[in-house]
Parts: structure tokens; sequence; C-alpha cells
């Protein structure tokens, strides 16, 4: 176990994923499932400005559909209504396709059922897309400075088995010690799990608001990698940043963290 310890997620931040997959498989089954055709690019446009270009970039997939649905329904569309879903993100623990599937025996809900469905065809679509997801530059050549240093593993809101094909794949899960996807908790749960098992010095790596609140909340610093720039911010993190790290000097106002606090700010708007 080493002194310091840096989490990193994984779509929109270490691989190149956040765009197709919300764009190909998210939207789109959203899409097949409900019976939006009507209104598809409609709602392809508000999905894509909740997941990916917004103060909401990065939010767990339940989340993201609830939200839009909410969203959509205020321009007069005729949508399900997902109370059902709702009253099961207030009161798991766990906002994964497996606790709610759990949930779903107990209650019988047919908008649950229709929900499970769709989450199920977006990781279908997401193998099928595999192939296109490919790591950001210059983030394997941190990965292999930051690990001679630091303990690293993933932290995502991704399902676990898309996270670890996508790590070994192009040889990123070497350098973990494990790989959390949303089975094994929120972010802010598992980096709150790694302190507690005695990491003092702790990291967080991210692209969307969830990860910055996620570090705060676990009390670990936190970089952003831009939406955009994200070559450029993993060769700072590289060759500055994290070498602060790692002296106690940390600028937890540096330019990236206000760059990228202006996305923070972000609503969107129908």
């Amino acid at each position: 176990m080493k002194k310091y310890f840096v989490a990193f997620d994984s779509d929109g931040c270490v691989f190149d994923a956040m765009e197709p997959k919300h764009k190909l498989c998210f939207g789109p089954a959203a899409v097949s499932v409900f019976g939006f055709e009507d209104f598809k690019d409609e709602f392809l446009r508000l999905w894509n400005d909740i997941n990916l270009y917004s103060c909401t970039r990065g939010i767990n997939r339940f989340l993201g559909l609830i939200d839009s649905f909410d969203k959509i329904k205020k321009t007069g569309r005729l949508v399900p209504d997902l109370e059902p879903l709702v009253k099961w993100t207030k009161q798991t623990d766990m906002l994964s396709a497996k606790s709610l599937e759990n949930y779903v025996k107990n209650t019988d809900s047919p908008v649950l059922k229709k929900v499970l469905q769709w989450s199920d065809a977006v990781n279908s679509l997401i193998e099928q897309t595999a192939e296109s997801i490919v790591p950001f530059e210059n983030a394997k050549s941190a990965f292999e400075i930051i690990a001679n240093h630091a303990d690293i593993a993933a932290v995502s809101s991704a399902n676990t088995a898309a996270i670890t094909r996508e790590w070994e794949k192009f040889g990123f899960s070497k350098f973990a010690v494990e790989i959390c996807g949303q089975e094994k908790g929120t972010k802010a749960q598992c980096l709150s799990k790694f302190k507690n098992s005695g990491y003092n010095h702790m990291l967080m790596v991210g692209d969307a608001p969830g990860d910055k609140k996620a570090a705060e909340e676990s009390g670990a610093l936190f970089f952003p990698i831009l939406p955009g720039n994200e070559e450029r911010s993993w060769e700072a993190l590289r060759d500055k940043y994290f070498p602060q790290f790692l002296n106690g000097m940390y600028d937890t106002n540096n330019e990236y963290i206000k760059d990228f606090d202006k996305l923070c700010k972000t609503e969107v708007t129908l």
C-alpha cells in the first residue's frame, strides 16, 4: 500500500467514451424502448445537454433518465410516469441495474420493467460500440508515471463490466488496485472506503461536476480533465499537478479547476 492514492473516473476522463456512449447508446435506446420516435431529435438534444454539456454531466443513468423525462414533459410531450423510479432512487443505497432488478421483483412495476429493458439495451449497444472507444492522448503516459508513486483505482458510475473491459483492453487495469463501478456504490462511497482503509493523501481525477463533489465529500483533492481539452489536461496532470500533489503543494484553485467550474454553472435550457 503506497502513501498516495489517485482515483480516476473512466468515461470522458480516461477514455473518449462519453460522447459515443450517450449519442449512440443511452439516448437512442430511450427513444426506441419508450417510443419517442415522434420527438426523437428534441429528446436526444435534451438527453445530450443533460448528460454531456451541463452541470449534470456524468450523472448516473437512472437519475439522468428521470431528469430527461421531467424536462421533456415541460414541453408538453407525453412520457411515462417515472415516480416508481424516483421512489427507488431515494431508498436504495446503490444506483445500479442489479439493485433495481432486485427491487422490481418485489414491486412488479411495469414502468420499472421498462427502465430495466432500457438499461439492458444500453449495455448491449455499448458492447457493440466498444471498438470506437479509445483512451485520451497522454492518459497512458500519465498512468505510467503516477503508478510509480501512488496506488490507482477506477471510480466510475458506469457498470463494472464495461469499465473492466476497456481498462484491460488498453492496458490500464495493470495499474489499478481496484475497479469500482456502479455496483460498488456511489463515487463518494467508494472514495470514502479507500480513505477509511488508510489512504490520507487522495486525489480524484474526473471530467464531471459529480466527480468534484465526490472528492469534496470524501476529503480528496480534485483535478479536472476538461471536456474538449483532454489531451492538454492529461499533460498538465502528468507534468505539473501530480508532482504538486506529491510535494504537498497542490494548487486547489488552479486554472483547470477555474475553467472546470464554468461547466458546473451551465444549466440545461429547453
